[in-house]
């Protein structure tokens, strides 16, 4: 059970500095906007640890909408 909860902690943490490093990104290249920094939230939500999207097969990833939020 202490693994689970460590790993929990460190999706979240990857998440997090994944999602700041982004909007840093998308502020000094002048293309910040509420719809971006949302759909990266959504993606982020469903899948906190984005190596694990990209081991989907192809067909469940193209399923999955615009911002990854479903699946």
């Amino acid at each position: 059970m202490r693994h689970a909860t460590a790993n929990a902690r460190s999706a979240k943490r990857l998440s997090t500095d994944l999602l700041t490093a982004y909007e840093v990104h998308l502020a000094a290249t002048g293309r910040g906007n509420s719809a971006y920094t949302q759909a990266a939230r959504s993606f982020m939500a469903r899948w906190p640890v984005p190596q694990a999207w990209a081991e989907q097969p192809l067909s469940k990833r193209l399923a999955a909408g615009s911002s990854c939020g479903r699946s």
